[in-house]
């Protein structure tokens, strides 16, 4: 094994998984999370859904324990078992008290190596999943940021929903499941994350025990090339109460420069209840509800969008309201509002980080992202560095009209948008 120093340190098994430990002497608790490179943006257009019907599939029996054993296992010791699948990776998680960790971590290698995938309960999960779909589909509040990114990248595997859809997961097998799985589930492709109040050795010797002995079989050799941005005006006629949109833009990639100086313009912007647009667009006009910015990091690329949701009556005017804030942003940076931005960053990683679980996550994915540590205290400092000079010329990239993409869903009666700005596509 090869270890690097870092405040979570990180080691190396011989046979390629990652493990990273972070002892919190304060706690009682402690977190495992295993994170799998992979997630929608891995799947080709005919296996769309495929990594999160694998993840559900996961706690539906193991040779060793059926479904109602696993749910029941952890909650017979007061701890949580989860996971989820995102668009570049799939999660298992537990958080449980400190000396419950041998249960968790058998709990989680047991679904992980011994899911046994019966075509019984295939057939019942892909009921639930289309289930899921049809809700997910009748929330345009939560649909309509899905929309937007199919949109912006109209056939990038990027732009696939992480759900699937419905004529996908309808023809799932058990021997599409096998295949990805001996495909993606590789151990130069695992992570796994553990914080809480732990001994280091102890964790390393339980956890080689469990995963050391996972050879690969294959080498995975994935690449896709750079998406390309379609802007353009899509709308979805419903018949729903309000209208849902986003208006955005393109963005950047976890490894920009400019990431967290994004994070601070999105705040001036509308990442909370003093920024700009939720000042003018609900405190000051009432035209909304609920109105917020939020950038988008993927490994190599990124989006930038805006969320509203209004009356048909007032969309037009939440719209032009967008607009002319990404027009006369630059001029609305000052001093005062950029040092708000960074302390709310700062706070919020922060508060954010005080469980084992938060903290098993956060070095979970900032491995997965940059392989490497990455501590609070390092972000504090580069947040704290940023400009408003930074965020100026970020504004330049950001808002050009060129780039613009405009998503709703409402009922609407022809196209209102037309001739508010010059989108191309």
């Amino acid at each position: 094994m090869t270890k690097s120093a870092s405040t979570a340190e990180i080691t190396r098994l011989d046979n390629g998984i990652t493990v990273i430990v972070e002892p919190v002497e304060s706690v009682r608790s402690i977190a495992i999370g295993i994170f799998v490179d992979c997630g929608s943006a891995f799947e080709l257009p005919s296996q769309n859904g495929i990594s999160h019907f694998i993840e559900h599939m996961n706690f539906k029996g193991t040779s060793k324990r059926n479904a109602k054993q696993i749910a029941e296992e952890l909650d017979s010791v007061g701890g949580k078992l989860n996971a989820y699948t995102s668009k570049e990776h799939t999660s298992y998680y537990s958080v449980v008290v400190d000396d419950c960790f041998d249960v968790a971590l058998d709990l989680l290698a047991d679904i992980f190596f011994n899911s046994k995938y019966e075509q019984k309960d295939i057939d019942t999960e892909k009921q639930v999943i289309l289930q899921e779909i049809k809700m997910y589909e009748d929330s345009p509040d939560e649909y309509i940021h899905d929309l937007f990114v199919r949109n912006m990248w109209p056939g990038f595997y990027l732009g696939q929903p992480v759900i699937g859809t419905k004529e996908v997961v309808e023809k799932i097998t058990r021997e599409d499941i096998l295949a990805y799985i001996s495909e993606h589930y590789l151990p130069e492709h695992i992570t796994i994350s553990v914080s809480g109040n732990c001994d280091k050795k102890d964790i390393l010797a339980k956890i080689d025990k469990y995963f050391g002995g996972f050879a690969p079989t294959i080498e995975r050799v994935k690449s896709f090339p750079l998406p390309s941005y379609h802007p353009g005006i899509n709308l979805v006629k419903k018949d729903t109460k309000q209208v849902h949109l986003c208006l955005g833009t393109r963005g950047i990639s976890y490894h920009n420069p400019n990431r967290y100086p994004l994070l601070v313009l999105s705040s001036i912007l509308g990442g909370s209840m003093s920024s700009v647009l939720f000042q003018e667009v609900r405190e000051k006009r009432g035209l909304v509800y609920s109105i917020y910015s939020y950038p988008m990091y993927f490994r190599d690329c990124g989006l930038f969008s805006v969320y509203a949701g209004a009356d048909m009556k007032n969309i037009i005017d939440v719209v032009k309201i967008i607009l002319d804030t990404f027009r006369t942003f630059p001029s609305l940076i000052n001093d005062e509002n950029l040092q708000r931005a960074k302390n709310q960053l700062k706070s919020g990683l922060i508060l954010g980080l005080e469980s084992s679980s938060s903290k098993m996550s956060w070095n979970g994915k900032n491995f997965f992202y940059y392989r490497k540590s990455v501590s609070i205290d390092e972000v504090a400092e580069e947040v704290e560095r940023i400009k408003k000079e930074d965020i100026i010329h970020l504004c330049e990239y950001l808002f050009d009209e060129k780039h613009f993409s405009l998503t709703a869903i409402g009922d609407f009666d022809g196209n209102p948008f037309e001739d508010m700005f010059n989108l191309e596509g």
